[in-house]
């Protein structure tokens, strides 16, 4: 065989993009929780969030994953599009850790004696472990690894009987920006700067093309990988787009700066590998050439912001509330929708909390009520369109879990917003206005503890006990007020009206009752969840 056998070149590319593909669905589920934490917490400096950018898209093995992400969450006014632009920015140079990977294990190192362990134990935890969860993430991304590289065994072999009979002066006369130009092409059409990248490699390492050539395919992908999220952008909103243009225009400049000075990188490159590892000074040259774009951006980041800003100016009916996920990457989508699950929960309690502390009017309650209806709206029609596709276990309880804890927000400020003109009625009173004061302040009390505990990351949480204390003192706030009510009616001073001091007070009890419930559920695990709600439907007033 002295010719390139086309289908298992085809075959092996397959493979190696099914492989990615399986890495980057499986990784992008069992860190998405880590991603969105690291996106909340250490994304208010543009370094911090080029260093976010950079690991999260070596994890993900994919800066489309994470810029698709940003275009969800940015879109939806989780993250601010000022750090998503250093978080572009250092995606651009995590990617390049795939080609640091493939040259080493792909070319350097024997792997195909664990290719078949890969494939056979992935497939086995996959299959044999539909209860966990876990297992079965872990074990389709362990069968990734094993098709990724089982594929770039085929495309090696595949092209590995060229060596000897092709003539590589065949190329000499095309110029470098041609073969960036095929790159970018290439790329843009498979949607996938990774497999640009192992071709590349293995044509190189195949002795098929030269290194110049091959660094020029690489800036080119660098530039077509940008096509995929402008596709995902091109409909958005202008947050959207505005993330697809920093991605674009950062992309061109750093790639138009690679193809200026190739050749200088590249003599730096190859100083650095060795003339004798032409896959290494590969993979460097496509990190050096990126590290080179950082640096020329870092000092002018606000700039650049103001600039896509400018460009993409954000539209005056875009302020309304909107929350656009895109179902075909769920992982994403329920990364959105906690976020905002945990915001529509402070919403609510502070809503609540402002009418019982009395520092709202009642024309302001309204208008905010209305406004946590459409959110809630918003909410529950993303969370059935996100429904509507192919979830896996944990997905399908997680969006359950949403579900109910938006509802009994909302629930809980419904109860209020039924007793509010009660309420503000209440501080017009002479004769109990001390007493009904004193239910609204204890009540109001004990709810601010829960919003605090609330804002609370996980680790802190004890147990479900914490949460029926909460319990306790909202049903013991209740029934000390029935108490008061029955020793001031005895001094025999004023004739009260029990209907309405009970039906108040049961409304209050009911509306600290279900947002307990609801905080609860985001913090305690499903065990511990299921036993508190048992104790806590005990306190039920609405079925007891």
């Amino acid at each position: 065989m002295d010719k390139l056998d086309f289908w298992q070149l085809l075959a092996g590319l397959g493979i190696f993009l099914f492989g990615i593909s399986r890495i980057e669905s499986d990784l992008e589920s069992l860190a998405s929780h880590k991603f969105k934490r690291l996106l909340e917490k250490h994304t208010n400096s543009h370094l911090k969030s080029i260093l976010i950018g950079t690991f999260s898209t070596a994890l993900l093995q994919s800066s489309s994953a994470v810029t698709l992400m940003l275009l969800a969450l940015v879109g939806s006014g989780v993250l601010q599009f000022s750090h998503a632009v250093g978080i572009i920015l250092g995606a651009n140079l995590g990617t390049t850790f795939t080609g640091w990977i493939i040259s080493t294990f792909g070319f350097k190192v024997n792997i195909s004696k664990a290719i078949y362990p890969m494939i056979g134990i992935g497939s086995i935890l996959h299959l044999f472990f539909e209860r966990s969860e876990k297992i079965k993430r872990w074990g389709s991304f362990i069968l990734g690894i094993g098709l990724l590289f089982f594929g770039l065994n085929l495309m090696k072999d595949s092209v590995s009987q060229l060596q000897e009979s092709f003539n590589i002066s065949s190329f000499a006369d095309y110029h470098y920006l041609t073969f960036a130009l095929f790159g970018c092409i290439f790329t843009a059409i498979i949607q996938s700067s990774s497999a640009t990248m192992v071709i590349t490699l293995t044509a190189l390492n195949a002795g098929i093309i030269e290194l110049t050539p091959a660094a020029a395919l690489m800036v080119g992908a660098d530039l077509g990988t940008t096509g995929t999220v402008i596709l995902g952008a091109f409909s958005g909103s202008s947050k959207k787009r505005q993330v697809a243009a920093a991605h674009f225009f950062f992309n061109l400049i750093t790639d138009i700066v690679a193809l200026v000075f190739l050749k200088w990188i590249l003599i730096g490159a190859v100083a650095i590998a060795g003339s004798d590892n032409p896959l290494y000074a590969l993979v460097i040259f496509y990190s050096g050439f990126n590290v080179i774009g950082i640096l020329l951006f870092m000092p002018f980041l606000n700039t650049f912001t103001h600039f896509i800003f400018n460009l993409i100016p954000t539209t005056s009916n875009e302020n309304q509330y909107k929350l656009d996920i895109d179902p075909l990457h769920p992982s994403s989508a329920i990364i959105l929708l906690e976020n905002e699950m945990f915001t529509f929960i402070d919403k609510s309690i502070s809503l609540n909390h402002k009418l019982l502390t009395h520092k709202i009017d009642s024309k302001m309650f309204k208008q905010d009520y209305h406004h946590l209806k459409q959110i809630e709206s918003v909410l529950i029609t993303n969370i059935l369109q996100l429904q509507r596709v192919s979830l896996n276990e944990i997905e399908s309880l997680t969006i359950d879990k949403i579900l109910n804890v938006i509802k009994n927000s909302s629930f809980s400020t419904k109860c209020l917003k039924d007793i509010e003109h009660n309420i503000q009625d209440s501080y017009e009173l002479d004769d109990t206005r001390i007493l009904i004061e004193k239910l609204l302040d204890v009540q109001a009390i004990t709810l601010k503890e829960l919003q605090i505990e609330s804002h609370q990351i996980e680790e802190d949480i004890n147990d479900f006990e914490d949460f029926m204390n909460f319990s306790v003192k909202f049903r013991k706030n209740y029934l000390d007020y029935i108490n008061e009510i029955h020793l001031f009616d005895g001094s025999g001073d004023y004739s009260l009206d029990y209907s309405s001091h009970f039906n108040l007070n049961r409304e209050i009890y009911n509306s600290c009752y279900f947002i307990t419930i609801a905080v609860a559920q985001t913090k305690l695990k499903p065990i511990e969840y299921n036993s508190f709600l048992k104790s806590h439907s005990n306190l039920n007033l609405l079925t007891n």
